[in-house]
């Protein structure tokens, strides 16, 4: 299991430390919303993030300076109505495209999922994450590379006999905690400054109880303008539970 109190003091030193010793930026917001078709689901979410420049200089929108690092706390609201989730995190990057994030998640779901056998598996109640996260990122010209590696440790909230179900990455989880890896690569090319093209591959494996889930996709995004961003996907999804199917996924998102 992650140590969640080192976890926790790690967090609050920044948060009391960073804004004295660092280039605040103004908060910024985030909201998404989007739906995938299989395994069938959909949520909104909204995002507040505050940044301290360490190092460097970030640039500006239309020409980002890479050589700076920074400091990140975030929080992140998401909902599907039914199910509706806390996530609080801080991201500790020492140069802008390499770096990790820390942090806690808290979910509760009162609706058992369509896309699951929710009679074998428990869908229904409060489910606690705590994780790390590692970022790196390659760009030559117009051609990139994204790396993120997750892992997480989750509990139940209250205790069950069965194991139950993770939503977010289709795997069913051992009743009395387990742990998540999610191995996420993602390949591109811009094509103009509105048009990105690229390949994702997303591998998610519970540790405990040992079933896996893959999506790969080929995704168009395009930025409309400094505020509205558009990503459509096309591919497919495959798990330990469910059979492989064609999958098309769509999110929105509004940055101010």
């Amino acid at each position: 299991m992650l140590n969640m109190a080192m976890i926790v003091k790690v967090v609050t030193f920044w948060m009391l430390i960073v804004p004295m010793l660092m280039q605040a930026e103004p908060v910024k917001y985030e909201l998404n919303g989007g739906f995938r078709t299989f395994p069938i689901g959909g949520v909104v979410s909204a995002k507040g993030e505050k940044k301290y420049i360490i190092w460097g200089d970030q640039g500006a929108e239309a020409q980002p300076n890479f050589k700076h690092g920074f400091v990140a706390p975030s929080a992140t609201f998401y909902t599907a109505g039914t199910f509706n989730a806390l996530k609080a995190e801080v991201a500790l990057f020492p140069i802008s495209f390499i770096g990790i994030k820390l942090g806690k998640a808290t979910s509760f779901n009162n609706k058992e999922y369509s896309a699951y056998d929710c009679e074998t598996y428990h869908c229904i109640g409060g489910v606690d994450k705590n994780f790390i996260e590692f970022h790196g990122a390659y760009k030559y010209k117009s051609v990139f590379y994204k790396l993120k590696l997750v892992r997480h440790s989750v509990s139940q909230r209250d205790e069950f006999q069965s194991d139950f179900m993770d939503s977010s990455t289709g795997l069913v989880l051992k009743h009395s905690g387990d742990k998540i890896h999610i191995d996420q690569h993602l390949a591109g090319y811009f094509i103009n400054d509105k048009w990105v093209v690229s390949a994702l591959h997303i591998k998610a494996t519970a540790i405990e109880v040992r079933n896996h889930s893959e999506q790969n996709t080929i995704n168009f995004t395009w930025k409309k303008d400094k505020n509205w961003q558009h990503n459509m996907a096309f591919g497919g999804y495959v798990s330990s539970i469910l059979d492989g199917k064609s999958t098309f996924l769509y999110q929105g998102t509004y940055r101010y």
